[in-house]
């Protein structure tokens, strides 16, 4: 966290199993305190639904939450910043062949090696 004392950094505190991308709560850690002293956390989400989040400073930070980015406080107030757009349906993609983008791809050497060990 910029300028904060003892270098604090945030981080996601999330279960150990069962939540995908490292989703948990958004939690100020002072390193100062050691390892394994529960007193150096604070916990600012109020909700485990966030991931990546980034500090401005103490009292501000940014966080992704499922299909949202949003601002934190301090005290866990949120303000949601940018919020995906649905897809209807589903989220798949149409796929397409794609061509070979010049005659040097990896793939094309590759077997071009192997042919020339093999003479």
């Amino acid at each position: 966290i910029p300028n904060s004392d003892g270098g604090k950094i945030v981080c996601t505190f999330s279960p150990g199993h069962g939540y995908p991308e490292h989703y948990g709560y958004v939690t100020v850690v002072d390193p100062r305190m050691g390892p394994d002293a529960p007193e150096a956390t604070k916990t600012i989400s109020r909700s485990r639904h966030y991931s990546d989040p980034w500090a401005f400073s103490e009292e501000l930070f940014i966080a992704v939450a499922y299909d949202r980015l949003a601002i934190l406080d301090d005290r866990g107030h949120e303000t949601n910043l940018f919020t995906l757009p649905k897809v209807s349906g589903s989220t798949s993609r149409v796929l397409s062949r794609r061509e070979t983008a010049n005659q040097f791809s990896s793939t094309r050497l590759i077997r071009k090696k192997r042919r020339e060990r093999s003479r």
